[in-house]
């Protein structure tokens, strides 16, 4: 998952800013290239976060696209304790996930990154770590420790345990 959400794309502390103006953050922050295609792209999600937002969870919000400005799956992660107002949505999200997969990827590429993305999120608790992470490095804990403990989980339950 590291690879796919890497420290530079993870912002907390969002707390006073519009989904938008947090979406421009993050992707402005995270990706490089020219600053035209960067705001292109940043308006594109911009867009889609006030049309097609998808609750994973109540206060957990992820957009994705497949778009020509990434070679690789790439994700990041947004935090608002106070919360950001969507459509479509049970609650305010706190949590908002980005993923941008390369608009020439397999579909099966684009689902193995959503997968890999949302599985720390699994939990209730686990999002609670997020939402009150102070630091990136308490996140990406979230996200190495979730995924180890949810495949041990599978595991017991295949072996009968």
């Amino acid at each position: 998952c590291l690879s796919l959400l890497p420290p530079g794309h993870i912002k907390i502390g969002l707390k006073g800013t519009s989904v938008s103006q947090a979406i421009r953050n993050i992707v402005t922050e995270g990706l490089e290239g020219p600053d035209d295609t960067i705001e292109t792209l940043s308006g594109h999600l911009r867009d889609m976060a006030q049309s097609e937002p998808m609750e994973l969870s109540p206060g957990v919000v992820l957009i994705h696209a497949h778009v020509s400005q990434v070679t690789t799956p790439t994700a990041f992660l947004g935090v608002n304790r106070s919360g950001w107002k969507m459509p479509n949505t049970t609650q305010d999200a706190n949590i908002l996930l980005l993923l941008l997969s390369p608009k020439e990827a397999p579909p099966e590429t684009h689902l193995k990154a959503l997968a890999e993305l949302v599985e720390p999120l699994h939990t209730t608790e686990s999002c609670e770590k997020v939402i009150n992470a102070t630091s990136v490095e308490e996140v990406l804990n979230v996200f190495t420790s979730e995924v180890g403990s949810l495949k041990s989980e599978v595991g017991k339950k295949a072996r009968g345990s």
